[in-house]
This record gives structure tokens, sequence and C-alpha cells, in this order.
């Protein structure tokens, strides 16, 4: 059992500056960067924070209009009740 949270976003800020957020917001909450994949249009990184909580960042351009769809998810496990 556990808990998950997801999230999604549009905005028309640029690739570079969504990165640069995300790379400071990952390294100052102390999220281990497990894969990291970046061009000019799409940005990932897959996370994690201890053995309880794994979490996700995906960036990639909106087909449909200008701008950038942000995906945001995270998974928390609950501790075992005995």
């Amino acid at each position: 059992g556990g808990e998950m949270a997801s999230l999604v976003l549009a905005t028309s800020s640029t690739i570079d500056n969504i990165a640069a957020f995300y790379e400071k917001a990952i390294k100052s909450n102390k999220w281990e960067v497990t894969v990291r994949n970046r061009d000019s249009e799409y940005a990932e990184w897959r996370l994690k924070k201890g053995d309880k909580e794994e979490g996700g960042v995906t960036v990639r351009r909106n087909p449909d209009q200008r701008g950038m769809i942000i995906q945001i998810s995270r998974n928390s496990k609950l501790e075992e009740q005995k």
C-alpha cells in the first residue's frame, strides 16, 4: 500500500528555464536522480528519496499549442503495520 499523486501543468516558459528550476528544486529537496534525459524539446528526471519515496518530472513540448507540458508524479510507500 501507499499513496500516489500526479499533476499536469502547462507553461509558456522555455525548456531551459523549466530544467533549471527543477534541477535546483530536486537538489534542494534532497532527491536522488536515478535517470536524467534531456534534449531541446524533452527533459525527464526519475527520482528517489530513501526506500519509501519515488517520483518523476517529465517536460515535453505541447503538440497542440505553443509551450510545454510538465508532468509530475510521486509515490510514497506506507510503513508496514506489525
